[in-house]
């Protein structure tokens, strides 16, 4: 197991059956819009405050909060190369991703690692994510997005700062043969955690401008909502 190495089956993702039971999904009632748990219903409020400054158009879903051994499962996967857990993640991102198609079949397109950072890696988590959750759902992948060269990393950053670095980090420059297959479909982004959002707004933006339709953005976990970590 790759949380607390108990024996597993060879042909079982490394997650044991415990360790397995204490990964729940993100506690309900939901927002609509971001996905969270929304912790107080105010009357005439469209918006909850973790999605109020959204494009109206951008919707996102999560398996897990990024909390316990789900944040442990994404840390091994991208910095313990433990790329065994991916089958894993992906079946429990199928659901909140087929709740933002609404029975559509979108191209899936990863969120996009600067070469530097693939290259220490070794691949780009969201990426080979996508691709499994393609294979699951018989939705085609396309690499889409390119990220700009350098750049601080996102994971220490707050909400204004990465809306700052996000902003213009992204564009979109898909090959003259995927443009002729992909051009007005519609499109959901996939990463292994969504944060505040700014990195799915920024890539919706880049998508939207080049013609395709977003459905939204689906993770495997997406931090604690402002209000919940008050």
């Amino acid at each position: 197991c790759a949380i607390c190495s108990a024996a597993v089956p060879g042909d079982r993702p490394p997650l044991c059956d415990l360790c397995r039971s204490r990964v729940g999904a993100v506690p309900r009632p939901l927002c609509p819009r971001c996905g969270l748990t929304r912790l107080l219903d105010i009357e005439g409020a469209e918006r909850c405050p973790d999605c109020a400054g959204w494009p109206d158009y951008l919707r996102a879903a999560s398996a897990c909060l990024h909390q316990g051994i789900p944040a442990r499962l994404v840390h091994g996967l991208k910095y313990r190369g433990y790329t065994s857990l991916v089958p894993y993640l992906a079946a429990r991102m199928v659901e909140p991703a087929r709740r933002l198609v609404s029975g559509e079949a979108p191209v899936l397109v990863p969120v996009p690692l600067a070469r530097s950072r693939r290259r220490e890696r070794g691949f780009n988590q969201a990426e080979i994510l996508a691709r499994e959750l393609g294979s699951m759902t018989g939705w085609p992948t396309a690499s889409l997005l390119v990220r700009a060269a350098g750049g601080p990393s996102l994971s220490r950053l707050g909400r204004r700062d990465r809306e700052a670095v996000t902003e213009a980090a992204y564009s979109c420059r898909p090959t003259a043969s995927e443009w002729d297959v992909l051009r007005g479909r519609s499109a959901l982004i996939v990463d292994d955690v969504i944060t505040t959002g700014a990195t799915a707004a920024a890539c919706s933006g880049v998508l939207v401008d080049a013609g395709l339709r977003c459905l939204g953005a689906v993770s495997f976990t997406r931090t604690r909502g402002r209000l919940d970590q008050a």
